[in-house]
Formats: structure tokens, C-alpha cells, sequence
């Protein structure tokens, strides 16, 4: 039996990822201290064996550097990473992970065309899950709203909970501009930390605030953030 054919990941969505950006010639992975925080905290929710920091890097270091063997890429090309952590182990669905097993995708990061635009998801985040903290490969949802998004000819939609409160887009933060600040849902709203989000934090006046679709009116500007854009304005149409 193939254990990566047949893996919890596969059967059940029971994995981990994060995406990251740097540049061809250059190793290190911006704000990786935050990345690896989450990694750990999405290992412990799951109940996934992480493999120690030391051989993620080693594995992301060895792939970064086979693609560039193997691809014709000038100095300071953007590349894309996603880092996979897959889970191994029983394969009942209430069981448990016994090991898992790192896959890294490495590919020429293109930037999105602009203007970005957002629409309003017809789909719901429910705030109290626990899957919210992390970047988890059962993320369907953020796959529906992405596909609805684009079939409407927007760039990705803003998504509400269960409680009409503003929350994220499929992969990314979301903020408003009002005066000299920038609001935020809070994460109690079902919002993922952010790696960029949380260096936004340290170096802009960002407050968290519950936003609702009308409190958007006296807002100035719209920005969404995540580790491949950074922060970006958008416009809103709905």
C-alpha cells in the first residue's frame, strides 16, 4: 500500500501547509518564526508528529534549491513555496497520526493582476471552529468561495459568520482604512492569524474592531494582506 496514496491527509483532509515568498538566490523565509508557530499549533489541534524545525528548513532549503538546478531562473525571481505536512497513520477516520511526511512545492510566483476587487461570499464561516487558528488542507470552503469569486469575475470575496460579522477572504486578511487607522476582524470572529498579519501588528496602527457590511461605509480604503501579496488595497463592489 502507497502510505502517501492512502494517507489521513488524502482520506480525510488531516494536514497542515503554509505558503511562503522569497526571492531565487536567497534562502531565507520571511517572518518564519510566525509560520513556525502556527505549524506547531496546527500540529497539536490535529495531534500530527511534527518533524523537528531543523529538517523542515533542511527539506525547504533542498527543494528551493533543486528547482533552481533544474529551472532557468534570474536572480531575484519571486518564487512561490507551499510547505505540506501529511498525516500518516490510522487509517480509521477517528484515529490518530502516527508520523507524517513533508512535501514542498516550489514554483515562479506570479503576482495577481490590479485592480484587486472583492465581492460578498454567499458562504459562511462559523466562528468557534478550532480549524480557524490554522492553515489546514480540509479548507474547502475557501476553495467554494474562491471558485464563486472568480466565476463572477472577482479577484476573491469577503466572508461573514454565522453571526453576520466580517471575517477574511479565502486567503487572505481583511482591513479597512478610517482616519489615521486600520481595522481588523478579530480573530474571535474566525479569523486566522496571519503571518503578515501579525508584522502589520508591529509596524502599523491596526485595532481589531467587529466589522459588519454597513460599518464598511465610512471606511476610506481597503486593503487584504497574506504572505504572498503583503498588504494591498482592493476595492469592494456589493
Amino acid at each position: 500500500m502507497d502510505l502517501l496514496k492512502f494517507s489521513r491527509t488524502l482520506l480525510y483532509g488531516e494536514g497542515l501547509f503554509e505558503t511562503f515568498k522569497i526571492k531565487a538566490g536567497e534562502l531565507n523565509i520571511p517572518r518564519w518564526s510566525f509560520h513556525w508557530e502556527r505549524l506547531k499549533l496546527g500540529a497539536k489541534i490535529l495531534e500530527i508528529p511534527l518533524p523537528k524545525e531543523e529538517e523542515i528548513k533542511a527539506t525547504l532549503k533542498r527543494k528551493v534549491q533543486e528547482f533552481l538546478r533544474e529551472n532557468a531562473t534570474s536572480e531575484g525571481t519571486e518564487l512561490y513555496i507551499k510547505l505540506l505536512v501529511i498525516s500518516l497513520g490510522d487509517l480509521y477516520y477517528g484515529g490518530k497520526a502516527k508520523k507524517s511526511h513533508l512535501e514542498v512545492l516550489v514554483k515562479k510566483y506570479q503576482r495577481p493582476q490590479k485592480p484587486l476587487k472583492l465581492t460578498l461570499s454567499p458562504f459562511r464561516k462559523i466562528s468557534s471552529s478550532p480549524l480557524n487558528q490554522i492553515k489546514t488542507t480540509n479548507n474547502l470552503l475557501n476553495v467554494l468561495v474562491k471558485r464563486q469569486a472568480l466565476k463572477e469575475g472577482f479577484y476573491d470575496a469577503l466572508i461573514l459568520n454565522e453571526k453576520d460579522y466580517i471575517t477574511e477572504t479565502s486567503s487572505a486578511n481583511f482591513y479597512c482604512l478610517k482616519g489615521d487607522y486600520f481595522y481588523t476582524p478579530p480573530l474571535e470572529c474566525g479569523v486566522l492569524n496571519g503571518t503578515y498579519r501579525q508584522y502589520l501588528f508591529q509596524t502599523l496602527p491596526i485595532r481589531e474592531e467587529k466589522l459588519r457590511v454597513k460599518d464598511l461605509h465610512s471606511c476610506e480604503k481597503f486593503f487584504i494582506s497574506n504572505a504572498l501579496l503583503g498588504l494591498v488595497e482592493v476595492d469592494l463592489e456589493f
